[in-house]
């Protein structure tokens, strides 16, 4: 009897220790967000890649940066500017820059950072313990509560020592979408400007004004 109670005893003491180990999702998602949103901005590498079910269609690959919702989103094919308010997109070849105001569906569909903040939106979080890159990591699935919202499910998949996203997949009705950002590097000196298209760099460029 008192080795099935010692046994009972070091059992429950486990389960707790798994507990405090275990963050929650919104906590975590906390902490990821107030790294994307912190002065000097953040920067990296992604790959991003689209599914029709489960099979791959496209995928490009570039360079990010974001600071808060502001972010400067460059592949071979096309480069993007967001400055919080106004986007710019250049696509690569030609020698005009399209200016818009996005709306919130269109930021929802382009910015990493705005699937990062889609936990603030009524989403149904759960966490779960994964590895990704020989790491050890957390899946936090926000799904929606009614089918009129979408996204219908984003899976963000965060590195377990340094809060960072390793990963985000976002699916739109059957669609799915990939992102997977590697190098994220904190404590940049972006300001404000470097998220506005730099018309010095690209002389000759003629910017069309959308809306």
């Amino acid at each position: 009897m008192k080795r099935t109670l010692f046994t009972i005893l070091l059992t429950a003491i486990a389960l707790a220790c798994l507990s405090q180990d275990k963050p929650t999702p919104m906590a975590l998602l906390d902490k990821t967000h107030a790294i994307l949103s912190q002065g000097g901005g953040v920067t990296g590498q992604f790959t991003a890649t689209t599914f029709q079910g489960t099979s791959p269609q496209n995928t490009t690959s570039g360079t990010m940066s974001m600071m808060g919702q502001k972010y400067v989103l460059k592949t071979p094919d096309m480069s993007t500017w967001y400055n919080g308010k106004k986007q710019w997109t250049m696509i690569a070849g030609t020698d005009e820059v399209n200016v818009t105001v996005p709306t919130t569906a269109e930021l929802s569909q382009s910015s990493p950072g705005a699937y990062l903040s889609l936990y603030k939106q009524g989403y149904k979080l759960s966490i779960k313990g994964t590895t990704l890159r020989n790491r050890k990591a957390w899946d936090v699935t926000m799904k929606a509560r009614t089918k009129k919202q979408q996204p219908s499910q984003v899976v963000v998949t965060i590195d377990a020592q340094t809060n960072h996203p390793m990963c985000i997949r976002v699916k739109y009705r059957n669609d799915w979408s990939r992102i997977s950002i590697q190098n994220l590097r904190t404590n940049n000196k972006l300001n404000a400007r470097d998220f506005e298209f730099p018309a010095s760099q690209y002389p000759g460029v003629e910017i069309i004004n959308i809306n």
